[in-house]
């Protein structure tokens, strides 16, 4: 669930016209949906703030598992879903001389708290 700043949180002065926040909320297994809550002016009332809800979300009944479809391509003899040994070890000969350059304390870590600008080595 994502929620969002509300802009229009204090806008309105009138304890009734307090809104609610805009939400992204995406659930997966087993009840895959996405939905998405607004706030619209809804001309029909008085031009009243009021939330909207929009979403999809697929009946997954007919749909097999993950697990379910992977072994069916592996026992058809189709690899497109997994992954090669090059695929797996390429990223590694990327990251083992940053990891070992961190042990060994060669390219030093510079901690900052969260949701500052960042530390005061990068100014």
């Amino acid at each position: 669930m994502i929620e969002f700043k509300n802009p229009l949180e204090g806008f309105y002065k009138n304890e009734e016209e307090k809104t609610l926040s805009n939400l992204l909320v995406i659930q997966r297994n087993p009840n895959e949906s996405i939905s998405l809550r607004l706030n619209m002016k809804n001309i029909l009332n008085d031009n009243r703030v009021e939330p909207v809800s929009m979403g999809f979300s697929v009946d997954s009944k007919e749909i097999p598992e993950a697990y379910e479809l992977l072994i069916f391509d592996a026992l058809r003899g189709n690899s497109t879903f997994f992954s090669r040994w090059k695929e797996v070890e390429l990223p590694w000969k990327w990251v083992q001389p940053i990891l070992e350059a961190f042990e060994e304390n060669i390219l030093p870590l510079h901690p900052y708290p969260s949701g500052s600008m960042g530390s005061e080595a990068s100014h």
